[in-house]
C-alpha cells in the first residue's frame, strides 16, 4: 500500500517537470518568433513584418473557431442543487 507521504515527492517532481517543459517550449517559441520576425523586419521592412505578425496571429485562431463541438458533453444545469437533510 502506497502512503501519501511517499507519493508526495513523486507528485512534486512531476509538477516541476511539467512546469519546466512548458517554460522551455515557451522560450523556444519566443526565440523562433523573434528570429523570424527580425529577419522579416530586415528584409521587408517593419510595416510589412507587422502585417505578417497580425495575419499569423489571426490564422492561429482559425482551427479553434472551425472545430466541431459534436463530441463535447454539456453539463445540464436543470437539476436542483442538493440540499442538506436536517
Amino acid at each position: 500500500m502506497i502512503r501519501q507521504p511517499l507519493l508526495r515527492p513523486v507528485m512534486i517532481a512531476g509538477s516541476m517537470l511539467m512546469l519546466f517543459e512548458t517554460a522551455w517550449t515557451s522560450i523556444q517559441a519566443v526565440f523562433l518568433g523573434g528570429l523570424i520576425g527580425g529577419g522579416l523586419g530586415q528584409v521587408l521592412g517593419v510595416r510589412p513584418a507587422l502585417w505578417f505578425c497580425a495575419l499569423g496571429s489571426t490564422a492561429a485562431t482559425v482551427p479553434l473557431l472551425t472545430m466541431r463541438f459534436r463530441n463535447r458533453t454539456v453539463v445540464s444545469t436543470d437539476t436542483p442543487a442538493p440540499t442538506m437533510a436536517g
